[in-house]
């Protein structure tokens, strides 16, 4: 046997370059279903090609990159992709047959399970903690497989081997290394160029408001004043009367347009943030919402145990629940119920905002907070907009679970913050709602 040195850089070249066109041409794909497909495809081929044209040690046992997509299968994919791609693994090894099966399949099982012990929390992991762990999870893995290998098969151990299996093991960790770098490099430039396309349009959104708000304001004003002198008379029929509350209700929603815009073009003092209770907040925004609830036939459920403190601008937060409550509501059709829930998780504040109405699919989940983008006949999307920066002014983040015809859930989470020896918004019986 001789170092296969050919072998061993077609194996890198088997795994990265199927990667490198992944990330160049397939990533952008806007449906999640497609990409996910496209993604668990380029693994299968990867595995397939990486095993074709393996390092071969002895007859029937063969050394491969293999686990290097199947690890990523996994951790990127989740666990049907990587059962996906296993299971390709597998039908691909049977076929390529030999004594090598046995200790491959021992590892596979092995790994598998490993792997499941931190693939929830990978992706919250920072980019180098991404590299150095997987790195060292397939040195370990690629390590283990070849020592068992040598054991069971009793593979006659020479200078030839010994270089080969050094070289194995550490082009397994090195095209790992640079497959974590690749991918999460690529995905910091996306939401780069989204968070750049994303403050251009706030900035012209913000620029449009200062310029015509005031301009708009004023005329509006005194035309609704003479629309509601108008619908005092006596002389009005039922049906011009009925125009003239549509007349009144469109002003509104045109002057509530205006605010969104002067919101996002208005900058926060970050000295009026200050320690206050989320229950409260939450208490004082469903009671505004109480008669809107009533006319659309909506029950507002709210759930807590216990007071649940953060920093930020109460009137903020305010506008924040308002609109996202207000959204829930609208997106009952008939009747239902909106449920809100405030809890603590470790040094966090959770606010859950759920609703039984129309749902949303994916691709409205990955359009939402854009501007001019609603799912509401006559919505502007600039609610949400204004939602996600107060959000990101508190130093929250926002997450959307949705499923058409089911329903969706808001959930806001907030940095914790410690309660005060004396507060402000401490609860009271005075300042419990009944919704």
């Amino acid at each position: 046997m001789q170092i296969q040195i050919e072998h061993i850089l077609l194996q890198a070249l088997m795994v990265l370059f199927p990667t490198v066109l992944y990330l160049a041409i397939f990533n952008d794909q806007p449906n999640k279903k497609k990409r996910t497909l496209i993604f668990a495809l380029i693994l299968m081929l990867t595995s397939g090609l990486a095993q074709v044209f393996a390092i071969e040690v002895d007859d029937g046992v063969i050394l491969d990159l293999r686990m290097v997509p199947l690890y990523f299968a996994y951790v990127y994919g989740g666990n049907i992709v990587g059962l996906a791609v296993t299971f390709f693994y597998l039908l691909v090894r049977v076929i390529l047959g030999g004594w090598g099966m046995v200790p491959a399949f021992i590892v596979l099982i092995i790994m598998t399970a490993l792997i499941q012990l931190f693939a929830h929390s990978y992706q919250e992991w920072n980019t180098k903690k991404k590299m150095w762990v997987s790195a060292t999870f397939i040195f370990s893995i690629s390590t283990f497989l070849l020592l068992l290998g040598l054991f069971l098969l009793e593979i006659s151990f020479s200078y030839t081997v010994f270089v080969t299996s050094i070289l194995f093991i550490l082009e397994s960790s090195v095209v790992t290394w640079l497959v974590v770098f690749l991918i999460e490099s690529h995905r910091e430039k996306l939401q780069l160029v989204q968070d750049i396309q994303k403050t251009e349009k706030l900035n012209v959104v913000g620029q449009l408001a200062a310029s015509v708000a005031h301009e708009i304001r004023n005329p509006m004003t005194s035309v609704r004043g003479f629309i509601q002198l108008l619908s005092a008379s006596e002389n009005l029929s039922k049906d011009e009367k009925q125009y003239v509350f549509i007349c009144l209700e469109e002003l509104d929603r045109a002057n509530s347009i205006i605010n969104d815009y002067l919101s996002l073009g208005r900058e926060t003092n970050v000295k009026r943030h200050q320690t206050m209770d989320v229950v409260t907040e939450i208490k004082r925004s469903t009671n505004a919402l109480s008669s809107y609830a009533n006319l659309r036939n909506v029950e507002i459920i709210f759930n807590y145990e216990e007071p649940v403190y953060i920093n930020g601008d109460p009137g903020r937060l305010q506008q924040l629940l308002i609109n996202l409550i207000k959204n829930g509501i609208e997106a009952i059709s008939d009747s239902g119920k909106i449920v809100i829930t405030a809890v603590k998780s470790k040094r966090e504040a959770v606010i859950y905002i759920s609703d039984n109405g129309e749902g949303m699919n994916e691709e409205q989940i990955e359009n939402l907070g854009l501007p001019f983008y609603s799912t509401k006949e006559k919505g502007t999307g600039l609610g949400l907009m204004v939602c996600l920066r107060i959000i990101k002014e508190m130093g929250g983040r926002l997450e959307v679970h949705s499923k058409e015809g089911t329903g969706t859930t808001f959930e806001i989470i907030f940095p914790l913050a410690d309660e005060p020896l004396q507060s402000e918004n401490t609860i009271t019986e005075e300042d419990s709602v009944s919704v």
